[in-house]
């Protein structure tokens, strides 16, 4: 496992770093607004999928809590 604060702020050996350890997918949590655009091209692999953990419209957690 690794971690990122994020992944559009990886260079060339951001990437190559945890695919020569076998890392096939980097999961990005973070909301579609908090992502910036990526400083350099993204290899093939790893794949990227973005899951926000706390979508804005998703209201749950912050009225209960």
């Amino acid at each position: 496992m690794f971690r990122a604060d994020g992944l559009d702020g990886l260079a060339g050996r951001g990437w190559t770093t945890p695919a020569a350890y076998g890392v096939g997918t980097a999961i990005d949590l973070r909301n579609h607004d908090g992502a910036g655009v990526d400083h350099t091209p993204r290899p093939a692999g790893p794949a990227a999928p973005r899951s926000p953990l706390d979508e804005i419209g998703q209201r749950y957690f912050r009225d209960v809590w």
